[in-house]
């Protein structure tokens, strides 16, 4: 069940037609209840959706979209996704290392205040 909206035929750019080029089975359903464009394979067992197109307007980047998330590149899609999450999460740590290290300093700065030695001392390893 597709719900409230129409199949596109046809479009500016002819993505419609030019998917079918990616997969015979996609069409192009516009959602009208929901406001958007979805990307749907009628040879695709139960759930006919294979992808809601997150732009405002049928472009190329629809095609890129669909070509990026078939089937046959579900592994690197996986692998890609991770090494993502990976590389944004590094950037989070080294983010709250910064803002802690920065923090630390501004807290510490007026206790050391005419001490050098021991601000330096606070960045040592060495134990007392």
């Amino acid at each position: 069940m597709l719900g409230k909206g129409h199949v596109v035929e046809s479009d500016l750019f002819d993505i419609a037609g030019r998917l079918k080029g990616i997969d015979e089975g996609y069409f192009i359903f516009r959602n009208d209840r929901l406001g958007r464009y979805e990307v749907h394979n009628k040879n695709q067992r139960g759930d006919t959706l294979s992808l809601v197109v997150p732009y405002a307007r049928l472009d190329a980047r629809t095609l890129t979209l669909a070509r990026r998330t078939r089937r046959e590149r579900l592994d690197k899609l996986f692998a890609e996704t991770e090494a993502e999450n990976r590389r944004l999460e590094k950037r989070r740590v080294e983010a709250a290392v910064k803002n802690a290290a920065a923090e630390a300093e501004r807290i510490l700065s007026p206790l050391c205040a005419g001490k050098e030695d021991i601000k330096e001392d606070i960045y040592s390893n060495e134990r007392v």
